[in-house]
């Protein structure tokens, strides 16, 4: 377990952590804004470069890749996976009937693969090309988003993520 500390840049004391999720906005908001310049390039033509690219999915990477820096791969891609545990609302104390956190999506695969492509510093084009900002879940329950899918563990096949990385 300290091996997924050793990165961080000075120890990991309290003072840094507290550092980390306070810049976490910022790095958020650095992350969208990437993915809306990604999202709008075109090609001299006028065509969209990245077409089949996700706004939530780049998101995710480039905060992870962000994070990376900040903290290291592992402490990153374990912050990931951290929310994504808190968005599958599925904790027995807090909340059970209608979840923790309003507006939260869910467990994601999805979101995973995006993270751990970031957060491992995998060249940008490369995730494109292996499909890792493309979503894979199946329209969930009554096609009702707030509900998971029908895989039974939210979105995202995992199956699927994991093949991406072959």
């Amino acid at each position: 377990m300290t091996g997924l500390f050793n990165y961080v840049k000075g120890g990991l004391t309290a003072k840094k952590l507290v550092d980390i999720f306070t810049n976490r906005k910022k790095l958020s908001d650095d992350a969208k804004k990437k993915s809306e310049f990604v999202m709008s390039s075109k090609d001299k033509d006028g065509n969209l470069i990245y077409p089949n690219a996700d706004k939530d999915l780049l998101s995710h990477y480039f905060l992870s890749g962000h994070m990376t820096n900040e903290v290291g791969p592992g402490l990153s891609f374990a912050i990931g996976v951290g929310k994504e545990a808190l968005d599958s609302q599925r904790f027995p104390y807090l909340n059970p009937s209608q979840g923790y956190f309003k507006n939260s999506t869910g467990f994601s695969m999805d979101d995973l693969g995006a993270d751990y492509a970031g957060a491992t510093n995998m060249d940008f084009n490369e995730a494109y090309k292996r499909g890792l900002f493309t979503h894979t879940e199946s329209v969930p329950q009554n096609n009702d988003w707030s509900q998971p899918s029908v895989y039974g563990y939210g979105e995202g096949n995992f199956k699927k993520v994991i093949e991406k990385f072959k």
